[in-house]
């Protein structure tokens, strides 16, 4: 059985929005290994769909930290001595790629969203774009998530226009994600899924949810997702901030492996962030037939059409979000639903899952051995 390494930041995307594509994997014959970290509960959830999870650490911008995760890594995939490893997010396809040309393992990348490195100042973001041009031009495939993103890379010299494959986000299964009735309650509820980082706009949703609350103390902003060991401090947020946060309307739920409850009994699901790959928040909202509120950046726009199946609001910009809040609130909820009923059939269309898999197997089938 031919073995394939899959390297994430976190067990906790394999087991979600990856879930699909490892089960595909080892449906198809392959010997599924996952090197990442994270909770424990979320590689026992792997174990069930046959994929082995072994824990490597992560990585930051400490050096020592950095050697001991490429030394974990090397370690590990030269005891594996897969046929291909699947690479995902900035660092593990900088490290990844590094790795695995010096041990001749043929890669394929994916690249969930430009983010961090190439939208901030400093010398470890322009450390981090050098990386991702010496290492690119490895892989056999890498695959984008919108085509801006492709189109940025690829006219810099980052990746060859051969090797650039695009797809539809991470794609989502509409039938585990299919509309639900909400129970009936008195709030009107705007849902924010996603990790806990300043780049997903939660400092702008925050200071637009307590002017709204101010006038409309029957809404409830509801929160939900991790906190981040991944990004550097000054783009994270903290126990202490977040506690700082904290008023009647305004509540946090913490993480979730199955967000489908909450998304089910809000009335609108806000993502008010600065740049996507592209949304699964926003793919999974659409497909549960959810109004949305979120952003005109690349991979919000790409799933929300402005005033079809949702609002869009200018980003980092609090005030042009609570307008956008707020225009919401104002529609009825015939209004509301249309706009749900559209977004659903615009992810069917156009971001069912299925897509992203094929288009994985395919290519992993067509590798060359370097």
């Amino acid at each position: 059985m031919k073995k394939i390494v899959v390297l994430e930041n976190n067990f906790f995307a394999s087991v979600t929005i990856r879930s699909a594509l490892m089960h595909a994997l080892t449906q198809n014959g392959y010997d599924v290994y996952i090197l990442s970290h994270g909770k424990e509960a979320n590689a026992e959830q792997l174990k069930s769909i046959n994929a082995t999870c072994i824990e490597i650490g992560t990585s930051n911008t400490n050096p020592l930290q950095v050697l001991k995760y490429l030394n974990a890594l090397r370690k590990n995939l030269k005891e594996i001595e897969p046929f291909a490893c699947l690479t995902f997010t900035p660092r593990q396809n900088i490290y990844g790629n590094i790795v695995c040309k010096l041990l001749r393992i043929p890669t394929l990348s994916n690249i969930t969203g430009t983010g961090v490195p190439f939208h901030m100042k400093g010398v470890i973001y322009r450390v981090g774009k050098l990386l991702y041009r010496a290492v690119l031009k490895y892989p056999q495939t890498v695959f984008f998530q919108n085509n801006d993103d492709l189109q940025y890379l690829v006219s810099r010299g980052y990746a060859r226009a051969s090797q650039a494959v695009l797809i539809p986000g991470s794609g989502v299964d509409t039938e585990k994600f299919s509309p639900r009735l909400k129970d009936p309650h008195d709030k009107f509820v705007f849902l924010f899924v996603g990790r806990l980082v300043k780049i997903k706009g939660i400092t702008e949703l925050v200071a637009a949810a307590k002017n709204i609350l101010k006038d409309n103390p029957n809404c409830e902003f509801l929160i939900v997702g991790p906190f981040s060991t991944q990004n550097t401090a000054k783009l994270t947020v903290g126990k202490d901030e977040l506690n700082s946060w904290r008023q009647p309307g305004i509540t946090f739920a913490g993480e979730s492996r199955d967000v489908r409850d909450f998304i089910a009994q809000c009335d609108c699901v806000v993502l008010p962030s600065y740049r996507e790959g592209l949304s699964n928040a926003l793919l999974e909202a659409a497909s549960m037939e959810k109004a949305i509120v979120t952003t005109n950046v690349t991979g919000c726009r790409d799933v929300v059409v402005d005033g079809l199946n949702g609002i869009l609001c200018e980003p980092e910009n609090a005030a042009s979000l609570e307008v956008a809040l707020r225009r919401m609130l104002a529609l009825d909820d015939a209004e509301r639903n249309e706009m749900g009923r559209q977004g659903r059939m615009k992810v069917k269309k156009e971001y069912e899952k299925s897509i992203v898999i094929n288009e994985y197997i395919e290519r992993i089938n067509a590798i060359r051995f370097p």
